[in-house]
């Protein structure tokens, strides 16, 4: 036995057609409203947006404006980026240093120096290795 449904779809199929268009229209439908929704909301609040905007606008002419820099401070800005420029890191290995008269190393210097298969000497003390900046060579 068959239903109502199947039936129409034998004699005119238009139930199979009827059901893909239906979910296009209602997805173009929502799309629309959602702009004509969106319209709606940005007319009706349009002074505020432009309130905002403008004060905005405001406050980035500020902020440039503040921030303006002189002509010294410009060119000290250049020296300091050259000499910045002209520095390097260098990488100094742990070792011996020799220390000026009468100065001995602290026995925690003595130690660290053993560990590492150095003697000191009564002169010497032990350097761990470091990094510092240097001038290059220009």
């Amino acid at each position: 036995m068959k239903t109502n449904e199947q039936r129409c779809c034998e004699e005119c199929s238009y139930t199979e057609v009827k059901q893909p268009k239906v979910k296009k229209v209602i997805m173009i439908g929502t799309k629309v409203f959602l702009v004509l929704a969106s319209g709606v909301i940005l007319y009706k609040n349009k002074n505020y947006i432009i309130n905002v905007g403008g004060k905005l606008k405001n406050t980035i002419l500020g902020i440039i404006q503040k921030d303006k820099l002189d002509k010294s401070s410009v060119q000290s800005l250049i020296q300091d980026t050259g000499k910045l420029a002209n520095e390097r890191m260098v990488h100094i290995p742990k070792t011996l240093r020799n220390l000026p008269p009468n100065k001995k190393a602290s026995i925690k210097k003595i130690e660290t120096a053993l560990d590492n298969g150095f003697n000191l000497k009564d002169n010497q003390t032990w350097v761990v290795d470091y990094s510092k900046k240097v001038k290059s060579a220009s």
